[in-house]
């Protein structure tokens, strides 16, 4: 299988080899490469006395030490005006979407 553009797949739903897929049925999912990345968070509003839209971010992921792999550097784009109840181990947690 060959795709029509160069890029990253970041997407794969289907988990084993030999599934039959559907007409229509998405497969993989291409970022072109070249193309910006997009980042959605949350952050409890607890912690978000401080963050401005424009500022500069770092970020680290948890499944990869930042001192062997380094760290994503971007810029906050959006914030969303209001907030919003999410469910988190151990409870519900008030949280903006970014």
């Amino acid at each position: 299988m060959r795709s029509p553009v160069d890029g990253t797949l970041f997407l794969l739903p289907i988990q084993r080899p030999g599934v039959v897929v559907q007409p229509g049925q998405t497969i993989a999912q291409i970022a072109p490469q070249g193309a910006k990345l997009i980042f959605k968070a949350q952050m409890p509003t607890s912690e978000s006395g401080f963050i401005r839209q424009g500022m500069p971010v770092k970020l680290k992921f948890d499944a990869y030490p930042f001192q062997d792999y380094g760290v994503v550097s971007g810029q906050l784009n959006w914030i969303s005006p209001d907030s919003k109840i999410v469910d988190v181990p151990p409870g519900k947690v008030e949280v903006f979407e970014l």
